[in-house]
């Protein structure tokens, strides 16, 4: 994204919700931002956080992150299948990411890496004119990610709802957690997709 694209962006209402939504939120301890993008998620993260860890399957998003935000780790990784053990991190975000993976893989894969797991996405009904736009922009994602019921998801990986709500008329966060996995070793070796 370039510069005046990411500053329109960055304007944007619902962008300022979510951001909002991340920084009101207590310290999480250890945090992965799965589809982390180009990092600005990741970067407020990084306050709330003792530390913050990006990953997202394209490389050109991974690079221009790591030149932005050269203090965090990201990493070129698929969300299916991470290169992290088991109850490593206290929490994964999913922002707006959801919708374009494999639901089913990335739910399996964050609830075996983190004790609890924030997702925030566009909700089930879309409203407005921003919701005819993601209608037309997104349709295929958005009407696979609308078709998936995300407690029953979880629930099959043992996490339940702690907590959702609407944050703006075509987006919702959910919270969901599962038993605090034991902590793992502090070290820990990332193998990067080539």
């Amino acid at each position: 994204m370039n510069r005046l694209a990411r500053a329109i962006y960055s304007r944007l209402a619902v962008v300022k919700k979510i951001r909002f939504e991340i920084a009101r939120h207590p310290r999480r301890g250890r945090i992965i931002d799965v589809g982390c993008g180009t990092g600005e998620n990741t970067a407020l993260l990084a306050a709330i956080s003792d530390e913050v860890v990006g990953i997202d399957i394209d490389p050109k998003k991974i690079d221009a992150a790591r030149r932005l935000y050269p203090n965090i780790g990201f990493y070129r990784m698929d969300a299916v299948k991470m290169d992290f053990p088991a109850g490593h991190f206290d929490t994964a975000f999913l922002i707006m990411s959801l919708h374009e993976a494999d639901t089913d893989g990335v739910i399996r894969e964050v609830c075996r890496i983190a004790g609890e797991v924030v997702v925030i996405d566009y909700s089930r009904v879309l409203y407005g004119l921003m919701g005819k736009l993601i209608r037309v922009v997104e349709r295929e994602k958005y009407e696979k990610y609308a078709g998936v019921n995300l407690n029953i998801k979880f629930q099959e990986s043992g996490f339940s709802l702690k907590e959702s709500r609407s944050i703006h008329p075509n987006f919702y966060i959910y919270f969901f957690t599962g038993k605090k996995p034991a902590k793992t070793a502090e070290k820990y070796s990332v193998r990067l997709i080539k």
